[in-house]
């Protein structure tokens, strides 16, 4: 099963908001939306969600295409874009209540089901003016999920969350994934986005741009080189056809190759008579990536 977004179309008055925007989340599958303010991330996510109507393109759950049978599409979506709306004198179970009654969900099984879920069976009668904003972030997603929907479409959702509610987010959102729902989601916390998602997806004025899968080894990487004697390593270094680049700084060496010739450089070092105190590889972080791509900055490592 998947959600396909085809190239969508949005402008308003002389200005385009998104161009072209293809991009799709499978079953399972989590995937980060992630780029600067303005870039079409909420807009793209109210086209999917049908707030906002495109002015061209297709959406589709499978053969179910938004333009065509709205109804049976909106059925397969859920969604918390711009934070989740709420009544403050209501309680958890209320609120999940009325949304069973706006959904067509039968029964109260289900809102008990989904309360435990996201962990909120124990306060299902507490007024949510005296929830927390993880507490209002879980109740947010137990709503958009009452109805079973193959694909969760969640903007900021981790907005104002402590550590502790941040830890119970991405265990929810495992619950969800190991359930074959789709989830897409925004956010600015970069880390959060790495830990979470399974691919991430990057746009920049409108178009996407690159699309990244976080702990994918690269074949060419960067290494941290610690030597006996650093400008000698440089001149060795530099010979090898393998090496795409050496800076210094900080009492070691950066260097750019191919994976799989860690063992010619280092035996070019060793026979040069430069002994090697460390040769570690160098990750790449989202936060680097994001950076090279949206600032123009060096690459950032950790």
């Amino acid at each position: 099963m998947t959600l396909t977004i085809a190239n969508v179309c949005k402008g308003y008055s002389q200005r385009t908001i998104l161009e072209d925007v293809s991009l799709s989340i499978r079953s399972g599958e989590v995937v980060g939306f992630v780029g600067p303010n303005g870039a079409g991330k909420s807009t793209t996510m109210k086209v999917v969600m049908g707030l906002v109507r495109a002015d061209s393109g297709n959406i589709a759950v499978d053969e179910t295409s938004l333009a065509i049978s709205k109804v049976e599409f909106l059925r397969r979506i859920g969604g918390l874009v711009d934070g989740p709306s709420m009544y403050p004198t209501l309680n958890a179970n209320q609120h999940l209540e009325y949304v069973a009654r706006m959904r067509g969900v039968q029964g109260s099984a289900r809102i008990q089901e989904v309360l435990e879920l996201v962990g909120l069976s124990e306060k299902s009668t507490k007024p949510v003016s005296r929830f927390s904003m993880g507490m209002k972030q879980r109740l947010g997603i137990a709503m958009a999920i009452l109805h079973s929907p193959d694909f969760l479409i969640m903007d900021e959702p981790t907005n104002g969350l402590d550590p502790a509610a941040m830890v119970e987010f991405r265990e929810l959102i495992g619950t969800l994934q190991a359930s074959r729902v789709g989830v897409l989601i925004s956010s600015h916390v970069l880390s959060e986005i790495e830990r979470l998602c399974d691919r991430v997806v990057f746009i920049r004025g409108g178009r996407i741009v690159r699309e990244i899968y976080p702990g994918q080894a690269d074949a060419a990487a960067l290494f941290l080189v610690r030597t006996t004697d650093d400008p000698l390593a440089t001149t060795l270094l530099l010979a090898c056809a393998a090496v795409r680049g050496v800076s210094e700084g900080d009492g070691c060496l950066t260097v750019g190759i191919d994976r799989d010739a860690v063992p010619e450089i280092s035996r070019s070092l060793i026979c040069g008579g430069v002994g090697i105190l460390e040769l570690t590889p160098m990750r790449r972080t989202l936060e680097s990536d994001y950076l090279q791509e949206f600032a123009g900055a060096k690459e950032l490592l950790s």
